[in-house]
């Protein structure tokens, strides 16, 4: 009988020590997953509000380069104006390094900033991402 209540006890140390080893794998495993995760996350943000800067300062510089034409042709050219809804001109004239990008047709200019187009999809996120940038 002796031997038998230390067999039962042995099993059951064992059992324990292998619940206990998969139970850190999977929390190992959880750990890892969710810090993937927030990585990929946060480069989305890093891209898109670096695409959304080159943007803005390529609109910048064309919008100077208006003003500059103007002023030396005499004529009175307003950057705080300026708006452009055609999504053709704007990647075609204004932002050129926009087209065939993901944000192709989803812009416009609205008083000389560059502004998401009504209706376009952007998720919540990136219209967050976008305000901080502007």
């Amino acid at each position: 009988m002796n031997i038998l209540s230390k067999k039962e006890s042995g099993i059951s140390l064992i059992v324990l020590i292998i619940t206990i080893i998969v139970a850190a794998i999977l929390i190992g495993a959880v750990i890892l997953e969710t810090r993937d995760s927030k990585v990929e996350s946060r480069a989305e943000e890093v891209k898109f509000k670096q695409s959304i800067s080159t943007f803005m300062d390529e609109l910048d510089m064309y919008l100077n380069q208006k003003k500059l034409d103007a002023s030396n042709n005499n004529e009175n050219f307003s950057v705080e104006s300026y708006s452009e809804t055609n999504t053709e001109t704007i990647g075609n004239e204004v932002i050129t390094s926009i087209k065939g990008t993901e944000y192709d047709g989803k812009l416009v200019i609205k008083n000389g900033r560059l502004a998401l187009k009504d209706g376009a999809d952007f998720t919540d996120k990136e219209k967050q991402w976008f305000e901080e940038v502007k």
